[in-house]
Parts: C-alpha cells; structure tokens; sequence
C-alpha cells in the first residue's frame, strides 16, 4: 500500500493538484515511503499519555488462580458442582504466569547445516543490566532455556512506548537459510465460522 509522495505547496487544492501535474511534468520526482500504525487512539477516549496504563508483557509471580474464576451463580447447584470439578481438573492452566508447552514441538527444516553464528552487537554498559535482568526473569518463569547450540543470533533492545525496553533477537541469518513453508493459513473469516 505504498504510494509515491509528492511534495504540495500550501495552495488550495485544485490549485496546488496542477501545480503539482506541473512540476512533475518539468521536474525529477522524489520518492519516500513511510508506514504508519495508529494502536490507541487517546485523545478519542480524552486520554493522556500520561495517565494511559502500560500492561505488562508477563508475570513473574502468579496473581490469579482457578479460585478466581467466577462461576456464573445462576446455574444450578449440581451445575455449579461440575464447573468446579472441571476448574479443578485443569487448575494448572489457570495461572497469569507464562509456560512453555510440551504437547507440541516446531521443527525448523534448514537449507544448510553450517552452524550459523552471528557474533552479539555492541551493547551499551547501562543496558546489559536491562538484558539480565530480563533473561533472568524469563529464565525463572520458563520462557527460555539455557543451550549449548552452534547457532547463535545478536540480541537487540527494542524500547517500548513506557520506556522500558523489550529484550529480541535478530533471527535473520538464520531466517536466510530456513526452509520456507507454504503452506497457507486459514484466514479468520474460515476459521470462526467452524
């Protein structure tokens, strides 16, 4: 959806519209391109930055559990029975606290089996307590896990609208020689009429 930019000057419309058609006819056309992502529209809502309240990215500590969840009080007794028998079942679900899973695994096919190793980028002193930190905190919930593997991609701070800053990792050599699947996902409007 990228569109060439043409530079307007402050004329009416029609006006500056020819000038433009103008000077593309006499003059070499610059070419920008810019992308643009609203996520919140505050001031529609008569809102601040300021007084705006950043959700956290995960818990390390779990705030809420299967005793949080409200069963609607206007099932019947044996109803409400079940529910919680259910809830209790698979209470360990019910957790604010990121896991990993175990039921499935991605396997990532490559088109070379040389090892690839990108050496880290240069990270300013500061920083480096920002990034143990937050590998420690995802270490402790298990979101990541320690290796030993001949693959190795930089990390990268991404800093987020709050301030803090968002630990990622530049997968792109490796992404150049990865298997590209094609198999095509299901658009929503297929999957929520099933």
């Amino acid at each position: 959806m990228l569109k060439r930019y043409y530079h307007r000057d402050n004329k009416s419309d029609s006006t500056a519209h020819e000038a433009d058609n103008q000077k593309q006819a006499n003059e070499q056309i610059h070419q920008a391109a810019s992308v643009a992502c609203v996520t919140e529209d505050d001031e529609a809502e008569g809102m601040t930055a300021s007084n705006t309240e950043t959700i956290p990215l995960y818990n390390l500590k779990q705030k809420e559990t299967v005793d949080n969840v409200v069963v609607n009080p206007e099932l019947t007794a044996e109803q409400q029975v079940e529910v919680k028998q259910l809830l209790n079942e698979y209470r360990e679900i019910f957790s604010d606290v990121p896991t990993a899973t175990h039921l499935i695994e991605h396997k990532v096919e490559l088109t070379d089996m040389e090892p690839v190793k990108h050496k880290p980028y240069p990270i300013p002193h500061k920083m480096q307590e920002v990034i143990d930190k937050e590998i420690d905190d995802m270490l402790a919930v298990g979101v990541i896990e320690r290796s030993e593997a001949l693959y190795a991609s930089p990390l990268v701070l991404v800093k987020k609208p709050d301030g803090s800053y968002r630990v990622c990792v530049n997968f792109k050599e490796l992404n150049k020689i990865t298997v590209f699947d094609p198999e095509p996902m299901m658009s929503p409007d297929d999957i929520f009429p099933k």
